[in-house]
């Protein structure tokens, strides 16, 4: 009897000790780590958990990097840069990092294509998607947004000064580029994913599709600069009867807008770049007014919010 007594116990302490172990290392999962590992870390000034996913690159990724002694930041986006272009989340992220912060965003600007042979005609928005620009970046010829930019520089000087941004950027001393499209895709009913597998990380009509071409492309040609990839916020939608509704609540007919940021997520995982998550624990329904001025863009004080999630990736 006694020696089943202190079978029992033995087992006991055992089971203890590795559950023990699991809540040690769970509590240990905010640590970063280096190499092709990410993090998936929460943060303190959130109420629930915020999917980062940190990744650095390699020694062998930066030795092609020239030193010119500063950190320089591009930023890729759509309204969600462009909008009070110098004056709103691109001045937050310069007083947040203390980096030089170049503008390279595009008002309106999707992540996918509606045409993949880039129809003029048709789809003359799409020369500003960042399927395009992510090859313009890789080729190093910026040529084809010259003519698109300069017909709109009356209608928004903004797409004049991000052309000639992006091409007189010196890509070989380039430190980060920040990845930041709203929830246009969704809106445009631009398809999150392909569901055929084959065809998920390369249909640039989808976003996953459209971010996974995009980032490689850069990746293939700029290994050096790191990528940092941030997901849509919370945004408002109106139902057909006019009803106001969280978009993550909404499916247009290609899921709601936390389809699209799964998929978002899924990219990092599948390119191996960063992931800022903007969208768990940043907004919700109730916090959204303080830190939007309307259904989908950032107030100054969601521009400071953001700026500051942003910086402690990049300065941890």
């Amino acid at each position: 009897m006694k020696r089943m007594q202190i079978i029992i116990l033995a087992a006991i302490a055992v089971v203890a000790v590795f559950i023990g172990i699991r809540l040690l290392l769970w509590n240990m999962s905010g640590a970063s780590k280096k190499g092709d590992e990410t993090e998936v870390s929460s943060d303190e000034d959130f109420d629930v958990e915020v999917l980062d996913q940190i990744y650095f690159l390699s020694a062998e990724q930066l030795a092609s990097k020239v030193d010119d002694g500063k950190e320089t930041i591009l930023c890729l986006g759509n309204d969600t840069f462009a909008w009070n272009y110098d004056d709103g989340l691109i001045k937050a992220l310069r007083e947040a990092t203390g980096a030089e912060v170049v503008n390279g965003a595009f008002p309106g600007a999707t992540v996918t294509v509606a045409d993949r042979g880039l129809d003029y005609d048709a789809h003359p928005e799409d020369i500003f998607s960042f399927y395009h620009v992510a090859q313009d970046i890789a080729s190093g010829d910026f040529s084809d947004l010259e003519a698109p930019a300069r017909a709109r520089w009356e209608e928004d000087y903004s797409y004049q000064t991000s052309y000639e941004n992006l091409r007189d950027m010196d890509y070989a001393a380039l430190d980060t580029i920040v990845i930041y499209y709203d929830g246009t895709d969704y809106l445009k009913l631009r398809s999150g994913y392909n569901p055929d597998a084959d065809k998920m990380w390369t249909d640039i009509q989808t976003v996953a599709g459209a971010y996974a071409t995009g980032i490689r492309a850069i990746r293939e040609k700029w290994p050096h600069i790191r990528m940092i990839l941030v997901t849509p916020m919370l945004m408002v939608v109106y139902t057909p009867e006019g009803t106001p509704i969280a978009a993550d609540r909404y499916d247009f007919g290609h899921g709601t807008l936390a389809t699209y940021i799964d998929f978002t997520l899924r990219v990092g995982e599948a390119c191996g770049v960063t992931v800022i998550d903007n969208y768990h624990g940043m907004t919700d329904e109730d916090n959204s007014q303080g830190l939007m001025v309307d259904t989908s863009h950032l107030s100054e004080t969601g521009n400071a919010a953001v700026a500051k999630h942003i910086a402690k990736v990049l300065h941890p």
